[in-house]
């Protein structure tokens, strides 16, 4: 017989009335008076909580709920067996060892031979799925994030940077305000694979990576561009608080200190004017090579204050 496939009345009907199909149905089951105490429970019902029958009968049903919920529970079976009430719900509980798991949860409410009603429940231990699901959705999280993030440096990858980008674009033409960004390239980091190994290269783009991400301000948002180039967004930002804003961050990466080389940077500050975003950042990329190609180790801007 498959269970499954029956309505809850149907389900009920069957475990009322057959004594063998109650106790052979992998499904909870039990009977409750209108105060809340157990009259009746199946084989399967004693294996989701860990408790014999004996143990249960007689017993308050609160007896497998938790300190958080006891008194909802409580209040919610009062309520189900004055109005009848719907009862399908998921609850966490506790077994005979204290033990939380997850039940689903149905009932229904009937009268007895004695014409008082009673709450006939059925449950389902539906912890393992939920740990499924909970390791699924984190899995499922971890894929979106990686889709996003640029592992190394922890900054968001190319196309996702530039998809910000875009954002801030639109957003600047549709309120009129400042849009600044900043090309950051490490200098001669050609030179330092070759002197130290990409190991040790790799090592100053995640430190790089994450001191970006520790100085820039919260409402700023940074990328990797690409190779040693990396993409920073100043948005609400004109070029003259954009350039206080990235002096910050190159005092602070200066500060990395990689098998005691000495690492310069230089970076491109270009201020929106209403570029796409792909010539945006060729105008703030050429102004980058235009710092390298002087002293290096500084930052080119367009203007002058």
């Amino acid at each position: 017989m498959n269970f499954k496939s029956l309505s809850r009345d149907e389900l009920i009907n069957i475990l009322k009335t057959n004594e063998k199909i109650v106790n052979a149905v992998p499904i909870g089951f039990c009977i409750t008076n209108e105060n809340g105490i157990y009259e009746k429970v199946n084989s399967h019902y004693c294996k989701i909580y860990g408790y014999s029958k004996d143990e249960l009968i007689g017993q308050h049903f609160s007896l497998v709920t938790t300190d958080l919920n006891r008194d909802e529970l409580s209040a919610l079976h009062d309520k189900f067996i004055n109005e009848g009430c719907e009862l399908n719900s998921e609850w966490t509980v506790k077994n005979k060892a204290g033990k939380e798991i997850i039940i689903a949860a149905s009932a229904a409410r009937v009268k007895g031979t004695d014409g008082r009603c009673k709450k006939v429940t059925y449950v389902i231990d539906i912890t393992e799925n939920k740990r499924q699901e909970k390791e699924l959705l984190k899995m499922n999280k971890e894929l979106e994030r990686k889709a996003l993030i640029d592992e190394l440096t922890g900054l968001y990858n190319y196309g996702e940077i530039m998809q910000k980008l875009i954002k801030e674009i639109n957003r600047s033409e549709h309120t009129n305000n400042d849009l600044t960004i900043m090309m950051l390239d490490i200098d001669d980091f050609t030179n330092v694979n070759n002197t130290y190994g990409h190991v040790v290269g790799d090592q100053l783009l995640a430190e790089l990576g994450r001191r970006i991400k520790s100085t820039m301000r919260k409402m700023d948002t940074a990328g990797r561009h690409g190779g040693d180039e990396f993409l920073i967004i100043f948005p609400d930002t004109e070029l003259k608080k954009a350039k206080i804003a990235a002096e910050r961050i190159l005092n602070e990466i200066r500060e990395i200190n990689i098998e005691d080389a000495k690492i310069t940077f230089s970076a491109g500050l270009y201020q929106f004017n209403g570029e796409k975003a792909d010539d945006l950042v060729a105008k703030a990329d050429k102004l980058l090579y235009k710092a390298k190609n002087a002293d290096k180790d500084r930052i080119e801007y367009l203007k002058e204050f």
